[in-house]
């Protein structure tokens, strides 16, 4: 039982946090992590099978409701990354974690967010 409630503070840890702040990365260790407390779960719990199985649906719910979220994020947020860049005559943007090393003066990162939170006061997270 114990193990169902610190499931349940896991979930509601993530979905309290809607995102904010974690990257896709971060979000998808933290589902690897609740996926393979739930994996083990049987080892440390008697659960029944249909109970287990319930519990990785709703976990699989959940990767698909934060997919969709993500996609309609990034729906929201590209006509915006497109006109700063057509503004500021940019025609590339390259993520920062895959570049081995360039001038602070290219690190676009904190006026796209300042751009992005001014437009974009409320997202809806389902």
């Amino acid at each position: 039982m114990i193990f169902f409630i610190i499931i349940g503070f896991l979930i509601i840890y993530i979905l309290g946090k809607r995102f904010s702040g974690y990257t896709t990365e971060e979000i998808e260790d933290k589902l690897k992590l609740l996926n393979t407390l739930l994996s083990n779960a049987s080892r440390f719990v008697k659960l029944d099978p249909e109970t287990y199985n319930k519990f990785i649906k709703e976990i699989d719910e959940f990767k698909i409701s934060r997919n969709k979220n993500i996609v309609n994020f990034l729906n929201l947020i590209n006509p915006i990354i497109e006109n700063y860049m057509k503004d500021n005559s940019i025609y590339m943007l390259i993520d920062k974690k895959n570049v081995f090393i360039a001038s602070k003066d290219y690190d676009i990162t904190n006026n796209l967010i300042e751009l992005i939170d001014k437009q974009i006061k409320d997202i809806e997270i389902k």
